[in-house]
């Protein structure tokens, strides 16, 4: 009876380290993912022209605009389309 218990003991622990396991790869999937967005578009002001650029992990433009703000988009979604 007190080995059956032990095996049920040992089958929860293992369960668990199983799962924690799992999220840990899950959270570190999820973290690279968010870093990457963050750092896959850029804005940059260009000073002879007064507008701003955007520019993609690549270093190509992306899109230009006379305001920043209209630009975020390309920060958040570098893939956007405003032209489908």
């Amino acid at each position: 009876m007190n080995k059956k218990y032990l095996l049920y003991i040992l089958v929860a622990i293992v369960v668990l380290v199983i799962i924690f396991i799992v999220f840990t790869k899950i959270d570190k999937k999820e973290t690279k993912n968010k870093e990457n967005q963050i750092e896959s578009a850029s804005i940059e002001k260009n000073e002879s022209t007064e507008e701003y650029v955007v520019y993609d992990s690549n270093g190509e433009m992306i899109a230009n605009s006379i305001d920043k703000d209209s630009l975020e988009i390309y920060k958040i979604d570098p893939d956007y389309n405003p032209n489908p």
